[in-house]
């Protein structure tokens, strides 16, 4: 019985290994079944602990993996949102409003991204982002109070654009607003600060029309005064004084307007002075009175008339103008050089005798002693001639000598003004025939002959002619103004007009003017 059992067993034996392995391979081919039959379960569940975890961005991606499992496309935009929330709690509205758009109509998704928009608004705004949160509250239009939050953005920023010193701008956004605040009334701060700052800026005009424009607000009356204050210094200094004086003028007795007004007379006739014009100077200096110098340069202007007239010729004024002005300068040698050039004159014109006389009267000035020997020559040379000719008229016609020529040139008459320096030589006695020649024939000879020749010669000749100028002639090119510099430019007021602006003091001309005669010989002064 045993033996059969052994025997019965031993196929069963054989075949264990087999039933082994052919069930090992089912299960593995079960579990691997499963594995793929349920993966997409399994990572369903893992995403869904991702979202629930608030990893949104994570769970997104793993729902997108499923692709249409089951509702995993929803749970995509399910992650989107619950991102977009997030963002929201973290502050980070435009991340959040871009992934509300891309959610489209899921949900709330619209209604969320303008409370966004109000949020991103209001955070610029408590940066002090001003502009950027006007233009943010105004993109949101009738959400909740955004129009209301736009126009205290648009305020802030007009704040922050008079902190910036851009008063114009600031002035146009708090016209803009209206009645919003106490937005009005800043306007006319706006445009003082601004007329203030052109001012500085040196647009002075600009500036008076602002101030003007603003009437009684604040001091803006003062900084009239001011802008036309430093609009007359700004003409002072470019050189226009007859401008600037007007200028100083209408502003009566403000600050230093009624020194300026002085000083700008006192440039212009400096001005007319180095441009000739001596009269219209000593005009304007005498009216001045005790400014300054004015008295000298009056004095210096009369000096210079003075030299005018003894250049033309007009010597008596010239004396009369040197007299005048005293012991100014070299004014009474140019007295003695006034008379000295007459009586030169006077000799060039053939006016012996008085020529004479004020070479005379001269004494010891300069050669004029031996300009009146001269003239005195040429008085008895003309004599002689004059009596010779009265003899030779009385002789037949037929035994009259041909008259021998003098060895001079006739005298040149002066074509132009007379020139102020001496000829040296006595003025040449013409040579012309008698008159009158005798109507018949005399019976008899003449009882006397002349014995010689009348030679014209004067009877006696300077020994030697000058050989150089008169050392009392003034020099020939004389400077316009006298070595003083002009006035410095007037100093402009610091821009509160509280404080005058500084009056520019005047240097004084020198006492002599720069073209001073050169020093005579031992002028007699007594002689004048």
């Amino acid at each position: 019985m045993s033996e059969n059992n052994q025997e019965n067993t031993r196929p069963v034996r054989k075949r264990l290994p087999q039933i082994i392995i052919s069930a090992a391979v089912v299960l593995i081919a079960l579990v691997v079944v499963g594995f793929f039959v349920t993966r997409p379960s399994r990572e369903y569940s893992a995403a869904e602990a991702m979202l629930a975890e608030g990893r949104y961005a994570e769970a997104e991606v793993a729902f997108a993996a499923l692709g249409d499992y089951r509702d995993a496309a929803d749970r995509v935009l399910e992650c989107r949102y619950g991102q977009a929330m997030k963002y929201m709690e973290e502050g980070e509205y435009a991340a959040a409003i871009e992934l509300l758009t891309l959610l489209g109509d899921y949900g709330d998704a619209a209604g969320r991204i303008p409370e966004c928009q109000y949020l991103l608004a209001d955070r610029l705004f408590q940066e002090g982002s001003f502009l950027k949160a006007a233009e943010a509250f105004e993109a949101l239009a009738d959400y909740e109070d955004a129009a209301e939050r736009a126009r205290e953005s648009w305020y802030g920023h007009a704040g922050t654009l008079m902190d910036q010193g851009q008063y114009a701008e600031a002035e146009a956004v708090f016209a803009q607003l209206g009645d919003y605040g106490d937005a009005a009334e800043r306007i006319p701060e706006c445009r003082y600060k601004n007329a203030r700052l052109l001012l500085i800026n040196a647009q002075y005009e600009e500036a008076e029309a602002i101030f003007t424009d603003l009437g009684d607000y604040g001091d803006a009356a003062k900084w009239v005064q001011e802008s036309q204050y430093k609009q007359a210094v700004a003409l002072l200094a470019a050189g226009d004084y007859t401008g600037a004086q007007a200028a100083f003028t209408a502003l009566g007795d403000y600050g230093s307007a009624a020194d300026n007004v002085k000083l700008s007379r006192y440039m212009e006739a400096r001005l007319l002075f180095l441009h000739g014009d001596y009269a219209q100077t000593e005009a304007i200096f005498a009216d001045l009175g005790d400014y300054s110098d004015a008295a000298k340069w009056v004095q210096e202007s009369q000096y210079k008339q003075a030299e005018q007239l003894m250049m033309e010729g007009s010597y008596d004024e010239a004396e009369a103008a040197f007299t005048a002005l005293g012991a100014y300068g070299d004014a009474t040698a140019q007295v003695l050089e006034c008379r000295y050039r007459k009586a030169q004159m006077l000799l060039v014109q053939g006016q012996y005798e008085e020529a004479e006389t004020a070479f005379k009267a001269l004494g010891q000035y300069s050669d004029a002693a031996a300009r009146a020997e001269e003239a005195r020559a040429a008085i008895e040379e003309k004599q002689l001639v004059t009596t010779n000719r009265i003899e030779v008229g009385q002789m037949p016609v037929e035994e009259i000598p041909e008259p021998v020529e003098v060895t001079e040139a006739p005298a040149a008459e002066p074509t132009e003004e007379p020139t102020a320096e001496p000829t040296g030589e006595p003025t040449e006695v013409p040579t012309e025939e008698p008159t009158e020649e005798p109507t018949e024939e005399p019976t008899e000879e003449p009882t006397a002959e002349p014995t010689e020749e009348p030679t014209a010669e004067p009877t006696e000749e300077p020994t030697e002619a000058p050989t150089e100028e008169p050392t009392a002639e003034p020099a020939e090119e004389l400077t316009d103004e006298p070595t003083a510099e002009p006035a410095e430019e007037p100093v402009e007021p610091t821009a509160e007009p509280a404080e005058e602006p500084t009056e520019v003091a005047t240097e004084e001309p020198a006492e002599e003017s720069t073209g001073e005669p050169a020093e005579t010989s031992e002028t007699d002064e007594n002689s004048i």
